[in-house]
């Protein structure tokens, strides 16, 4: 096996496993965003649409910030390691295909 093609097998799997810790890790971003949510709002029987709107925007816009920029690496790391593997497997290719010269 070439360096490129184990390097791009390696990028995928790093990738990968990034992606899978940060999905462990947003159960606590969201269940945390909740908790202070709830302890943010009053203690009233009642609210009014604005209230709860605002609070749904605010919950999410906090999960939004704390995740979803953190997917960018790796899935740069994945495409990077899709291209080497691309890249390897046509060098591969080449390298067992007769010279017509």
């Amino acid at each position: 096996m070439n360096m490129l093609r184990l390097l791009g097998y390696i990028l995928l799997v790093l990738g990968l496993l990034s992606v899978e810790w940060k999905q462990f890790d947003a159960r606590r971003i969201i269940y945390t965003t909740t908790i202070d949510q709830l302890q943010q709002m009053s203690q009233q029987q009642s609210f009014t649409q604005d209230d709860v709107r605002l609070a749904m925007v605010n919950s999410a816009s906090t999960v939004w910030d704390r995740t979803a920029p953190w997917f960018i690496m790796p899935a740069l790391i994945m495409f990077i390691g899709g291209v080497l593997l691309d890249i390897g497997w046509r060098r591969r290719v080449r390298g067992k295909q007769p010279n017509p010269h």
